[in-house]
């Protein structure tokens, strides 16, 4: 049995809207799952602590920026809701970037050291993504990838039939 081109059509459409509404809210709910600090002042040896709510079996990530030119050592790393370090960082310059799966439910801290004595500007992305939001983007782009399918099939279908007829009444 074969899909009719007009009913592969109003399912293309159908899948089409769907796919944007899902992708839609899960890059919407990945997005307000990253922190984001701008321009927070880092002053001597005291931390900069940031926080993020996090489950069990969720990537953690951290991304840390100098926004200024300086040669001060920053030390970077999370702490975890037991109180465990994890990730520790040391780094002079650009930036660090690291990323780990959450191995508790909790409250997570992110400990940004400035080890010189000047002072610097810094940007921190401190997130985590859990995983039907992953999952959310996947299946809407899956959804996507058929919608345009079965539109494309419509399509190449009505083609067919217009053909056949004109073949018919030569």
């Amino acid at each position: 049995m074969f899909l009719k081109g007009e009913t592969a059509l109003k399912m293309g459409i159908v899948l089409l809207i769907v796919s944007i509404v899902v992708f839609s809210v899960s890059i919407f709910g990945i997005y307000s799952t990253i922190n984001s600090f701008t321009d927070v002042k880092s002053m001597g040896p005291s931390p900069n602590i940031f926080s993020i709510n996090a489950s069990a079996g969720e990537p953690l990530s951290y991304t840390v920026d100098i926004n200024t030119n300086t040669t001060n050592n920053f030390t970077t790393y999370l702490v975890s809701p037991g109180g465990q370090k994890y990730l520790e960082s040391n780094f002079t310059g650009a930036g660090v970037s690291r990323s780990m799966v959450a191995n508790q439910n909790g409250n997570w801290h992110l400990y940004v050291i400035n080890r010189g004595n000047k002072s610097s500007n810094i940007s921190v992305h401190l997130g985590s993504l859990p995983f039907y939001l992953e999952a959310g983007a996947y299946a809407g782009l899956t959804i996507l990838v058929v919608g345009i399918v079965l539109i494309i099939y419509s399509f190449d279908m009505a083609r067919r039939e217009k053909n056949r007829q004109a073949e018919r009444f030569r």
